[in-house]
Order: structure tokens, then C-alpha cells, then sequence
């Protein structure tokens, strides 16, 4: 054989074992994804089964927010602590998801809207979780105007307040 024809065969098994490592390494990109996104999911259940423990373990103030009747300093305190929980783990949820899907970056919560429906529907159906949430949310918009920070935290209640109110109508 030629010189030029074991270069040709060279050549080919060089391009060949490029494009099959470049296939491994898109196979372990997506494996990758996978797994990310699985440990994701796992640390959105955690966090949902400790904020519906710690409902539970608070359910007698959970049900009087609700109902929307009086309650104490010290039941307001543990309400804003439960409604803040439920937020943080709607807030996370949803990010973690954008950032494995869209990219570090990305503070489009319409397009992760499990995490953020859920949390909506929970303060949907506790008109007082609501009402101290939407008052944490004010609170947390005016800190933002002055400091100029948490866009997505910001983008975040943005959202929240859309889904209440297709949820209202």
C-alpha cells in the first residue's frame, strides 16, 4: 500500500475516535443533567415533607390563619416562620430548576411554574398564609428598591402574585 493510503486510514480512525469520544462526552453531559436534576427533586421532596411537618406540628395556628381568625404575637411569629419556609422551598425549587434547564442565570420563574403554582395554591387556600406572605413580599421589594439587589427573589413574588391572581378569578 501507498503512503497516502495509510494516511487516508489514519486520518479516518482519528476523525472516527474524535466524533465517538465527542458522542461519549454529549452521552455524559446528559447523564450528567439527569442526575442533577434528579438530586434536585430530591431536595425539593425533603424540604416539602419539612415544611408540611412543620405545618402539622403548628396546625392548630395553620387552621386559625386560615379562618382568618385573631392570633397571637407569638402565632403570628410562628406563621410568618411557616409562610417564609414554604416560600424559601418554592423559591429554590424553582431556580434550581431554571438553572439546570435554562442556565446559571435565568430568573424566568413563568417557566418553572410547579414549584411556584404549588406555592401559590398554599397561600390561595389560606387566606391568612396569604395575607402574611403578601406582607413579607412588600417588605421584601421595599428592601430590594433601596439596596438594588435580589432580582430574582423579586422576579420570584412577581410571579407568585400572577398565579393568585388567575387563581382569584
Amino acid at each position: 500500500m501507498k503512503l497516502t493510503n495509510w494516511k487516508a486510514i489514519a486520518e479516518s480512525i482519528g476523525i472516527s475516535a474524535i466524533v465517538a469520544s465527542l458522542i461519549f462526552v454529549g452521552f455524559q453531559i446528559q447523564q450528567d443533567r439527569r442526575v442533577a436534576e434528579s438530586q434536585v427533586n430530591m431536595a425539593a421532596l425533603e424540604i416539602a415533607l419539612a415544611r408540611d411537618a412543620a405545618i402539622s406540628e403548628y396546625a392548630d395556628i395553620w387552621v386559625k390563619a386560615r379562618d382568618m381568625q385573631d392570633l397571637s404575637e407569638e402565632e403570628v411569629e410562628i406563621l410568618e416562620r411557616l409562610v417564609r419556609m414554604a416560600a424559601q422551598k418554592a423559591f429554590l425549587g424553582a431556580l434550581a430548576t431554571l438553572r439546570i434547564r435554562d442556565g446559571v442565570g435565568s430568573y424566568e420563574f413563568k417557566n418553572a411554574p410547579g414549584q411556584v403554582m404549588e406555592f401559590a395554591i398554599l397561600l390561595h387556600e389560606n387566606a391568612g398564609a396569604k395575607k402574611t406572605w403578601s406582607e413579607l413580599a412588600d417588605r421584601e421589594e421595599e428592601y430590594y428598591e433601596k439596596t438594588e439587589s435580589n432580582f430574582a427573589k423579586s422576579s420570584f413574588n412577581t410571579v407568585v402574585r400572577d398565579f393568585l391572581r388567575q387563581l382569584q378569578e
